[in-house]
């Protein structure tokens, strides 16, 4: 839906491509989490308020806060926290062989689009 498909440019076309994941479980038979809900509100919330969802909780919680070093945004958390040595890289497990694989540095635009599932980097 996402890391397997780079090309989705939006929140709202990631959104409209959830109805089209298939569940694993029979509906209310097992606990499941997901953040996929945590996308939605952050889409919902910026939608309501007229605002992209990063400038957003930068008004709404971040400033009030005081959080200099605090972004939703991976380039920037690069860019305010010196550089890439201080940003943890992004693995998946290799479905062949079970072992970590570093994911390529495109990653980034997919993790910024699902940044209101969990995406907050402070440096």
């Amino acid at each position: 839906l996402w890391i397997s498909n780079p090309k989705v440019s939006s929140r709202k076309e990631m959104i409209t491509r959830l109805k089209y994941m298939k569940n694993d479980r029979d509906f209310r038979t097992e606990y499941e989490y997901n953040n996929w809900m945590f996308l939605v509100g952050g889409f919902t919330s910026s939608e309501a308020e007229g605002v992209e969802w990063e400038q957003l909780i930068q008004d709404r919680i971040f400033d009030p806060l005081g959080m200099k070093m605090t972004t939703s945004s991976i380039e920037k958390a690069i860019e305010i926290g010196g550089g890439g040595d201080n940003i943890a890289d992004c693995y998946s497990v290799n479905p062949l062989n079970g072992q970590p694989r570093l994911l390529p540095k495109d990653v980034y635009k997919v993790l910024n689009l699902t940044a209101p599932a969990g995406s907050i980097h402070s440096t």
